[in-house]
């Protein structure tokens, strides 16, 4: 299970990209990090992702990534 916490932009966003496996979960997790940077309004993209969100500015504080077995 990986953790990202994508609240702060001074975290090396590359090193968590780096510390999940396969490239199909880098790809997602990048998509969603591009996507809460433009937009900040990810509800629930897919059931394999949890995000709670910011009450302020509406951003993803944490997200946690379950893998599919």
């Amino acid at each position: 299970m990986s953790w990202l916490a994508l609240a702060n932009p001074s975290e090396n966003i590359i090193s968590n990209l780096f510390r999940i496996n396969t490239l199909k979960e880098k790809v997602i997790v990048a998509f969603l990090i591009l996507l809460n940077r433009t937009k900040g309004v990810v509800h629930k993209l897919r059931e394999d992702f949890v995000g709670r969100k910011n009450k302020k500015n509406n951003k993803i504080v944490k997200l946690s990534f379950r893998r599919c077995t």
